[in-house]
């Protein structure tokens, strides 16, 4: 029970008493008005700071002035007449995601129909040129079946047809089913062996070295002649040697033996032979 000195004679006296026991004069009572009001205007202090906070959250953002429908509509009529038709057709895309009941949803039908249309013209376009493509790059290619392995042969017309005709370096591939195989050859045709064991090539700005070693080249020979050759599946280093003996200026083949040497110059029909197996190869969806 608390307790509080009496105005009057100064006794203590029990703050619930009306009166001083000892004096009879009143107790002055301390109110709760005063805890009340500091609450309630805490509360109003909270709700003042709080509620913008929260309000100002959960209000949506406006709308992006770009994404509006009619916006959207214009720009997808805009990009269709300049002939951008993919980004007319991200337009109309959008349109219909964003605004679905817009009544530049439903103008819009009529629009996609012709961006559709276009697009399908596009594709078909591409797929005839792809065809085009594939017929020329073939045309530069000759080609054999092998009827018992089930593989067609496909070489540069200009490239020798057998391992003795001349000395050459080049790319032929064979295609059985689905499956592509590139392959990447050097000959060497003359009248005494060299027993090849390293190949060196020398374009205009870089030098490849070959080393399959006196085993790794096959040797025949016969009227008078011999030849030498190395024939290997294509990896990326042989591709990047095709490459850059196609792409060169000028190019020394140096065919280095057990104990001579011979150079040539590659010539400009080999160059381009090069090129043209490369070309045909992808054309038919390899990937060198």
């Amino acid at each position: 029970m608390a307790l509080a000195k009496c105005r009057e004679c100064g006794r203590d006296v029990s703050e619930q008493a009306d009166k001083c026991p000892n004096c009879g004069a009143p107790v002055k009572k301390k109110g709760g008005c005063g805890r009340t009001a500091v609450i309630i205007f805490g509360v109003i202090l909270l709700a003042a700071v709080v509620l913008p906070a929260v309000c100002l959250l959960v209000k949506p953002s406006p709308e992006n002035p770009r994404h509006s429908a009619k916006r959207l509509y214009d720009d997808a009529q805009l990009q269709f007449s300049q002939g951008r038709i993919h980004v007319a057709q991200q337009s109309l895309g959008l349109l219909a995601r964003k605004h679905p009941t817009s009544p530049y949803a439903e103008s819009a039908k009529s629009l996609r129909r012709k961006v559709n249309a276009a697009l399908a013209a596009v594709a078909a376009d591409s797929i005839a040129a792809a065809k085009e493509g594939l017929d020329l790059a073939l045309a530069r290619m000759s080609k054999k079946t092998d009827e018992v392995q089930g593989i067609t042969w496909y070489q540069d017309r200009s490239s020798p047809n057998h391992v003795n005709d001349r000395s050459c370096i080049l790319l032929y591939f064979g295609k059985e089913g689905e499956v592509l195989c590139l392959r990447f050859a050097i000959y060497y045709v003359a009248d005494d062996w060299l027993f090849i064991k390293e190949y060196l090539v020398k374009t205009d700005d870089q030098t490849f070295t070959l080393s399959p070693g006196v085993f790794g080249v096959e040797r025949d020979n016969g009227r008078g002649g011999i030849w030498e050759w190395y024939d290997v599946v294509a990896g990326k280093r042989e591709v990047a040697i095709a490459r850059a003996v196609a792409n060169s200026k000028k190019t020394v083949l140096r065919y280095r033996g057990k104990q001579y040497s011979k150079d040539r110059t590659v010539s400009e029909r080999e160059k381009q032979a090069l090129k043209n197996v490369l070309e045909a190869f992808k054309a038919l969806g390899g990937r060198p």
